[in-house]
C-alpha cells in the first residue's frame, strides 16, 4: 500500500498538460520567415486553446504572419494527445527579441510554456561607401519567341516521327498474317 501512495504523485506528473515552444531558426536576417512550433501534449479530448496574437504581433518587433491549421497525433491508444500549431514570423529591425513564454488554454487552464526562445535578426550588408554599385531593382524581361524555320522544321519533323512511330506500333501490333 505504500508504494501505491508513493507512486500516485509520479503518475500525476506524468499526466501533466505540457506546452513546449520551438523555432526552426534561432538567427534570421530581415524580412526573412521563421516558423515557431508550438507543441501541446494533453490528456485525449481536452479542450485545447491556442493563442491569438492580438495585433499580430508576438513582441515588440516581431510579427505573426500566419497560423498553421492544428494537426493532432493520438498516443498512447488514444489516451493522450499531442496538439501541434506553427506560426510564421517575420521581424523588420535587426536586434536579438526574446520571445515570452507562451500561454495556452486546456481545459479551462492556463498552461505556460516550458521554454523560452531567443530570436536574432540580422541586417543585411550594404555597402554604403560605394552607392554608384548600388542598382536599382528590374523587371522580369520576356525574351520574345519567334517562329524562324528552323523551329518550325524540327517540329514538323518530331510529329513527323511521332506519326511513324504510331502508324508502325498499330500496323505491327495487328495479329492478322
Amino acid at each position: 500500500q505504500q508504494r501505491g501512495l508513493l507512486m500516485t504523485p509520479l503518475m500525476a506528473r506524468a499526466q501533466q498538460d505540457v506546452v513546449d515552444v520551438s523555432l526552426d531558426a534561432a538567427a534570421m536576417r530581415v524580412g526573412e520567415q521563421v516558423h515557431l512550433r508550438l507543441r501541446v501534449s494533453c490528456p485525449s479530448g481536452a479542450v485545447v486553446r491556442f493563442p491569438e496574437f492580438p495585433g499580430d504581433t508576438l513582441v515588440t518587433g516581431v510579427e505573426v504572419l500566419d497560423r498553421s491549421k492544428i494537426d493532432t497525433l493520438p498516443l498512447n491508444a488514444g489516451n493522450r494527445q499531442i496538439l501541434t500549431r506553427e506560426y510564421t514570423l517575420t521581424a523588420f529591425d535587426s536586434a536579438v527579441y526574446r520571445l515570452p513564454q507562451i500561454e495556452v488554454v486546456i481545459n479551462g487552464r492556463k498552461v505556460l510554456s516550458r521554454n523560452v526562445s531567443a530570436l536574432k535578426v540580422n541586417t543585411v550588408p550594404v555597402d554604403t561607401a560605394h552607392p554608384d554599385k548600388i542598382r536599382s531593382p528590374k523587371g522580369p524581361v520576356e525574351a520574345p519567341f519567334v517562329w524562324t524555320t528552323r523551329v518550325l522544321s524540327l517540329c514538323l519533323l518530331l510529329w513527323g516521327m511521332v506519326a511513324a512511330l504510331l502508324f508502325l506500333f498499330v500496323r505491327l501490333s495487328d495479329r492478322r498474317p
